[in-house]
């Protein structure tokens, strides 16, 4: 994957490790004083000092473009998930609320680190100046922190002050910081959300064989408050958000490589959102939410959303007049729309179907399932003969461009033009090369291995004679976000 900035330019591929505090940016400005910007990914400026400890240095490994992302894989994995990431995760984002804070979008002061670039002499005290306030004094050959006030022009947002360091010698460097804080937006589907990477994995280790977990809908009947199971946790719940998203690594990066901006980055990324469901109206039946009320989550009343994601960012920028210019918009939106995950379900169910008796095949989960897609052309198999009842993938394309023209409109009435929304292309997870369609991705030994159950059978998939199988216990399209 490509990093991008606004102007379409690739950043990097990714990086490596540096001493935590050891570089400041360079060349420094005229006035000799270096200087950087202090927790300048700023979703997490309001966590604690430990956490906010390990995103800079994992900002700091990823400065260098001469290493891949996989090189720096143990990192994020440590820093961005796990229990121990709880104070990221609720950093600026209130998942009660299920909102942004107002002073995220429109802080009022930037904290920068900086100090006097060589020539200091080590006994010599500097007095630091923020415009005319004094705000630290300290040897001249240390760091100090000082806070640069923000301000909002034409629609940009930045802090902006003289910074003066002055010794009792009269030696003095001066410097015009400017800070340019950078909006970053994510709107999407599950894609872009993070499905599949929660921020705490799911732990069902200790679930023994029973007859009731042979059943095909057995993940539906999991309990956490009486079954000994533990359940993922998410930077965002209702809607599978995570801070394992490409869109977070993404915004990290530019952070990474720009030591004297700062980056807000806005993810409003829901799985199993739609162009019309999530992104321009109202998404309903959130993947996160139980159907069961009384399971105690953070979900909105009546398991969907009040607004769409275009309008939870007009909320959150306020009235046209003063609202912040967005500087760039990473989407990902279309595959649900055309029924990605019934084409998934229709690829990995067996061309034979299952044989749940002696002498007749049963082909239930095809011919029963509203969320099977048929692919472009009815393959000669007994499964592609049930695709007469089913959409194709040709019905619902026709009406993709339509969805994405309203939320192109969506965008122009922000003030978004096309040149700053990055839309990120899907995985081809279905395809077997050479355009040939990719059937029986699940074996009969990686399904036994998923469902922990021996399946009994006579031939493989691909043989079109009846087969005797025992109920799996694993239907891709019950799972599916």
């Amino acid at each position: 994957m490509q990093w991008l900035q606004g102007d379409g330019r690739t950043i990097a591929r990714a990086v490596p490790w540096v001493l935590a505090g050891l570089l400041f940016s360079a060349p420094a400005e005229a006035g000799n004083i270096e200087w950087q910007v202090k927790d300048r990914f700023r979703l997490f400026e309001q966590a604690d000092i430990t956490s906010r400890a390990k995103v800079e240095s994992l900002l700091l490994s990823l400065e260098n473009p001469s290493q891949s992302m996989a090189q720096h894989y143990d990192q994020l994995l440590s820093t961005l998930s796990g229990k121990e990431a709880a104070p990221l995760r609720s950093s600026n984002w209130d998942q009660q609320r299920r909102r942004y804070a107002a002073r995220y979008v429109y802080p009022d002061s930037y904290t920068i680190v900086a100090r006097v670039q060589g020539g200091a002499q080590p006994e010599a005290s500097c007095s630091w100046t923020v415009g005319e306030v004094v705000q630290a004094t300290a040897p001249c050959t240390d760091s100090v922190e000082l806070t640069i006030p923000a301000r909002g022009i034409g629609g940009r947002w930045y802090g902006q002050a003289l910074v003066t360091a002055a010794d009792a010698s009269g030696n003095v460097s001066q410097s015009d910081i400017v800070v340019e804080d950078r909006l970053i937006v994510a709107l999407g589907d599950s894609y872009l959300s993070g499905e599949g990477n929660p921020d705490v994995p799911a732990d069902l280790s200790r679930l023994q064989p029973s007859e009731r977990f042979q059943k095909v809908r057995w993940p539906a009947t999991l309990d956490p408050r009486s079954d000994p199971v533990s359940i993922a946790q998410w930077w965002d719940e209702p809607c599978h958000r995570s801070l394992l998203s490409w869109p977070v690594l993404a915004a990290l990066k530019q952070a990474a490589v720009r030591k004297q901006e700062a980056v807000t980055l806005v993810h409003l990324g829901c799985s199993a959102a739609t162009a019309k469901a999530g992104i321009t109206a109202p998404q309903e039946d959130l993947p996160g939410c139980p159907k069961k009320m009384d399971d105690p989550r953070t979900c909105p009343p009546g398991r969907k959303e009040a607004a769409s994601q275009i309008d939870q960012l007009k909320a959150l920028l306020g009235q046209r007049e003063t609202r912040r210019a967005v500087d760039q918009v990473h989407m990902s939106v279309g595959g649900i729309d055309i029924g990605f995950r019934g084409l998934v379900a229709y690829d990995v169910l067996p061309a034979g179907g299952y044989m749940l008796g002696p002498i007749v095949p049963t082909l239930l989960p095809l011919v029963s399932s509203e969320e099977i897609i048929c692919p472009y052309k009815a393959e000669a198999t007994i499964r592609a003969r049930f695709c007469w009842r089913h959409p194709t993938v040709e019905a619902r394309l026709e009406k993709l461009p339509g969805r994405l023209a309203e939320v192109a409109a969506a965008f122009t009435k922000l003030g978004v033009p096309p040149s700053k929304v990055v839309h990120a292309t899907y995985p081809d997870v279905l395809s077997a090369g050479s355009g040939r369609f990719c059937h029986h991705a699940l074996s009969d030994r990686k399904l036994a291995r998923l469902t922990g159950e021996p399946l009994r059978k006579e031939t493989d998939y691909r043989s079109q004679n009846p087969q005797r199988l025992a109920p799996a216990g694993y239907e891709a399209f019950h799972t599916l976000v």
